[in-house]
């Protein structure tokens, strides 16, 4: 499991037996590109897999997307010299402002969000960056294909079977649905914050953040301000897997565990979920039924 470790500015592996080893990247922060051993990132958010084993690097304070092969880390798109900004383009000719999570899509393109500029941005991976979705003039909560609809901070980003994207649009406590045609809905999430258990908009989220989907397309959002953990079914239905709106940090099942600020959600192969809490530094396991 790759992990993003944004302090130390670098990507990590965990093995299944606990294993932490550096993938690249150190806790120096910086902009520099070339060999594993020197080059720098500063505040990197997220990662995903491309052919072959390239890591794309959604590298937030830089404003970029990096990649690494194995070897060697080059900027992908966006400012070599980290200048935010918003221009679409190829390669550094185009900006991005705190990017925040990007999926590679069945289509051989990926899609990041931007935090800071409140649009879904698609990049080939020869670098040509387009917007998907959304605007950075006019932002808020309205559905709508391409630019006229609005996001408002949409964090993390994921894929279904049927190469739909899903985001997190953190500010309006929703999940939003986009068609590789830029048609956004609102998949759950009524725009108001609290921890409610529904159907679609009748059910409430409070600051969710990160989002992950199983092979049978079950969404799974770490719901950040509400200390919990969500599920959404593929037909809209929210309910709540584990957590309390008590924060703590407490093992257990169902309601019993407590988490404070979950951010981040990974699934594994045997379909156990992985979670990181804001400023507590630790891999949470849940055991699904």
């Amino acid at each position: 499991m790759l992990v993003v470790d944004s302090q130390n500015s670098s990507i990590r592996m965990i093995t299944p037996a606990g294993v932490v080893s550096t993938v690249v990247g150190t806790n120096t922060v910086g902009t520099v590109d070339g060999p594993a051993a020197t080059a720098r990132f500063r505040y990197p958010s997220a990662v995903t897999l491309g052919p072959g084993g390239d890591m794309y690097i959604v590298d937030s304070g830089n404003h970029s997307i990096r990649k690494f092969d194995g070897t060697t880390v080059s900027t992908l798109a966006g400012s070599a010299a980290g200048t935010p900004g918003y221009a679409d383009g190829t390669g550094t000719a185009a900006l991005f402002t705190s990017p925040t999570s990007a999926v590679l899509h069945a289509d051989g393109n990926l899609y990041v969000t931007e935090f800071n500029n409140h649009v879904i941005r698609k990049i080939t991976l020869a670098g040509v960056v387009t917007t998907l979705a959304g605007s950075n003039v006019a932002f808020g909560n309205v559905d709508g294909t391409g630019a006229a609809a609005r996001f408002i901070s949409p964090s993390d980003i994921q894929m279904d079977a049927f190469g739909n994207l899903f985001v997190v649009d953190i500010s309006t406590n929703t999940i939003r649905k986009i068609t590789t045609a830029g048609v956004v809905t609102t998949f759950a999430g009524s725009g108001a914050a609290g921890v409610v258990d529904g159907v679609g908009t009748a059910a409430q989220f409070d600051g969710p953040n990160g989002l992950v989907i199983d092979p049978e397309d079950n969404l799974y959002v770490a719901d950040r301000n509400g200390n919990t953990i969500r599920k959404i079914t593929p037909a809209g239905v929210v309910t709540t897997i584990t957590g309390s709106t008590t924060s703590g940090t407490a093992n257990g099942s169902g309601s019993v565990a407590r988490f404070t600020a979950p951010i981040s959600l990974a699934m594994d192969s045997a379909r156990n979920l992985y979670v990181t809490e804001l400023n507590r530094n630790t891999i949470r396991k849940i055991t699904l039924p």
